[in-house]
This record gives C-alpha cells, structure tokens and sequence, in this order.
C-alpha cells in the first residue's frame, strides 16, 4: 500500500515585507494586479488562477491579470515574486513544487518558501490523477503494473513507457518515482513546463502516460478522448466517480 496520499495543492501568495501594510491602506489597490503562474496554460495552476482572477478583480475593483512565467518547475516565477517590491501588485500562483518539493530538493534555488513570501490562502486542493490514451491497452492502473512486469525482461528492452508531468520535482513526478520503487516497475519521466503541455502530448500519443492533478484532464476522461487509470486519494473523486482509487486497487 501507499500510505502518504498525493495531492496537488496551489495557494496565493505575494512578497512578504510590507504586503499586509500595502493591502490595509484604503486606496488599495490603484492599478492592476499580476498573478504570476510557473507553469505553462492548461494545468492546475493555471485553470485556478484563471478561475479566482475575474473574481478577485471584482472584489477589489480593479482587473487581476493571470501571466504564465515558465521554467524550472515554476521557479522561474516564483523567484520573480519574491524579488518584487512588496506593494501587493504581484501576486504568486504557489503550489506544492514551488514551496515544498522544489526547495527541498534544491537549497539554492533562489527564494526561500516561507520567509520571502506573504501567504494569502490555499484555493484548490486535488488528488493526482494517472491518465493515458484510450489506445492505452490497460484499463487502470492495475492493469498497468501487470502489464509494465510483463514486458520487463521479454526483450522489449528495460524501457518500457514513458510518462508525462508538469516538470521535475512536481507532485505527479514524485508520485510515479514512489510508485515504480514500490511495486518493481519501470518508466522513463519525460518533464514539461506543466500539465497543459502533458495532456497535450498525451492526446497526441506523443507520450501513452501523464501524472497530473484531477482538473488538469477530467473534462477529456468525461468526453471520452482520454482515460483514467487511478487517482491518488483515499476516496473516488465526485468529479470522476467511474475512476478508482489506488487504495481500492491494492497499491
């Protein structure tokens, strides 16, 4: 079994040094609001940011404009936060790659999680979802490992699929790391600057696998164009009630 649970989770957040005197002063704010996204359109981050940005905007009055900055699993952007004067003009899209995997694999990454930044709230919470093409020949992921075990050691050679996630270091990254020392598999991680360009490969069978947060590909296992072989909660999730957990799968 896999006791710790991934999830994907994002959050809010913005300079630390002066950002809660700049948003308790009365004319805040007098111009437009960016928030700054690490990863490229069509992933968790992204679909969250483009949902609360409208909304923040009409609770503040003024527009909340989403810039996707890309790069090194999201460093790239959060480093820019960081350096950004602390007026509450710059916002950050932060999840768990930008302040908890990131950093610890990589102390010298620029910014320091905690200290450099203000935290506003946390906005979404997901499990990860493990997604492939319907021309995939496992139905889940159970069917995955069977098959993956199969092929090892069949002169197929010892590579046997490749799998798509938002980047090293990212949470669906270190899902499949686990996974693969766990069961006795074997996949090769093909990183991308988010789940959007993932999903994109997937549906192009470019790649047969990616590991992602649920929204990230959802609507495509509801239309039918993609297919979900596990989520990594303990429950089914309500959004994809037909896709089962790994726990009910035995891993």
């Amino acid at each position: 079994m896999i006791s710790r649970r991934s999830f994907s989770k994002a959050l809010a957040v913005a300079p630390a040094i002066g950002a809660a005197a700049s948003w308790a002063q009365d004319d805040y704010p007098q111009k437009p609001i960016r928030l700054l996204v690490g990863l490229a359109p069509g992933g968790i981050a992204d679909i969250t940011a483009r949902f609360i940005a409208p909304r923040l905007g009409e609770i503040l009055g003024r527009p909340v404009v989403v810039e996707n900055r890309t790069g090194a699993g999201g460093a790239i952007a959060t480093r820019a936060v960081a350096a950004s004067a602390p007026d509450g003009y710059t916002l950050l899209m932060a999840f768990d790659g930008t302040h908890v995997t990131l950093p610890a694999a990589n102390p010298g990454i620029g910014f320091e999680p905690i200290g450099d930044f203000a935290m506003i709230g946390k906005v979404v919470d997901a499990p990860v979802l493990i997604t492939s093409h319907p021309s995939f020949p496992a139905r889940d992921f159970g069917e995955f490992i069977a098959l993956s075990r199969s092929m090892i050691g069949s002169g197929s050679g010892s590579r046997v699929y490749d799998y798509g996630t938002a980047g090293v270091a990212s949470t669906g990254h270190l899902t499949m790391e686990l996974l693969k020392q766990r069961v006795g598999i074997y996949a090769v991680h093909i990183p991308y600057r988010g789940g959007g360009d993932a999903r994109a490969q997937v549906l192009g069978r470019q790649i047969p696998l990616m590991l992602a947060a649920v929204p990230t590909t959802s609507g495509d296992i509801r239309a039918g164009i993609l297919k979900g072989l596990a989520v990594t909660s303990a429950h089914r999730s309500p959004v994809l009630p037909g896709v089962p957990t790994m726990a009910e799968l035995g891993y």
